[in-house]
């Protein structure tokens, strides 16, 4: 696909996972207003890219040229591509036009809750910065990013966090290191605008039933978990990390997946110290003591469920790969 004269670039894109996700809102723009606390992992696709020399454009990019590959049928390769849509945000961004190539190698399930498109456009955004000479910071790549995708900002930036907004407000937290997680991702996966809707109508429903509680004498609520699981994580405490996982998606998508409440019970059965689902789902993870329990674990679960992941929290989201180095990652 790169032509001798282009330039190239190999980065590695992380997956993330949700250690809380709290719904706290909704947004007068229709989205969601969230609080999340958000955990890179080892688990990554393989972005390779490159460019010709950019050149002056007038309009709205028009003349960007995008060719895009994966490994992975599922993964669209048009317009609806996430890293597609990167590249035509960051050309339009910097009024320039080239020809670019990018080819995905697919090692982060799509459709799981694992944020696999958005580390995807990330590392397209940061290496065309690069490739096209830009010199754009990380917050005016995270404010381009966040009109592609919810994730993107995150996995431009990487490492532990807590988002906010409907995900473009990432503050960075000091990096959670040799956490051990075991992921497993059930055979359906659910679209995030499915988990939404659903997650709306169990509101809707739930605010009826309590109006007629409240007018009987009860009440209540329940509290949001991301403020405790900031505490565990700042004590680096991985047993209270366990104990606070959360996601307020988690009964929508079980409605549509019962599957994923059957991994969670699996997972725990096998040894893990605390149970979640990351983002809209269906990926589901445990999380264990070390190394050594985690691969027990997978062993044990993987007898049920085929697509397992051993992974360890990574301190960033993106990482340029120099070429001599390129071979392993896309093995």
């Amino acid at each position: 696909m790169a032509k001798a004269d282009d330039k190239r670039l190999l980065i590695v894109a992380r997956a993330k996972l949700n250690l809380t996700l709290d719904i706290v809102g909704r947004r007068p723009d229709g989205y969601h207003e969230l609080e999340s606390v958000v955990q890179s992992i080892d688990l990554y696709d393989g972005v390779a890219l490159g460019s010709t020399p950019v050149r002056p454009v007038s309009g709205r990019g028009r003349e960007l040229g995008v060719t895009l590959a994966c490994d992975d049928p599922l993964v669209p390769l048009g317009h609806e591509n996430l890293a597609f849509k990167a590249a035509l945000a960051l050309s339009r961004f910097a009024g320039v036009g080239a020809a670019v190539w990018v080819d995905i190698k697919k090692k982060i399930p799509t459709g799981a809750g694992l944020g696999g498109g958005s580390a995807d456009a990330a590392a397209v955004l940061l290496g065309l910065n690069e490739l096209w000479g830009l010199g754009l910071d990380e917050a005016e790549l995270a404010r381009i990013g966040a009109t592609v995708g919810a994730d993107v900002p995150f996995c431009l930036t990487g490492g532990t966090g807590v988002v906010r907004g409907k995900g473009e407000l990432v503050e960075r937290l000091p990096a959670l290191e040799g956490v051990w997680f075991v992921v497993v991702v059930p055979g359906r996966r659910i679209s995030t605008a499915e988990a939404y809707a659903v997650y709306d109508q169990l509101v809707a429903d739930e605010a009826v039933e309590a109006r007629e509680e409240a007018s009987s004498g009860g009440g209540g609520n329940v509290g949001r978990a991301t403020p405790a699981m900031l505490e565990a994580v700042s004590a680096r405490d991985v047993r209270r990390i366990a104990a606070r996982l959360a996601n307020d998606l988690g009964r929508a998508a079980t409605s549509m997946v019962p599957e994923i409440e059957e991994v969670k019970q699996a997972l725990l059965a096998a040894g893990a110290l605390g149970v979640g689902m990351s983002g809209s789902g269906s990926a589901v993870f445990g999380i264990a003591e070390d190394e050594k329990s985690a691969r027990q674990m997978r062993r044990m679960v993987r007898e049920t469920y085929d697509t397992t992941f051993v992974c360890c929290s990574a301190p960033s989201g993106l990482e340029r790969v120099p070429v001599r180095r390129w071979k392993r990652y896309n093995e």
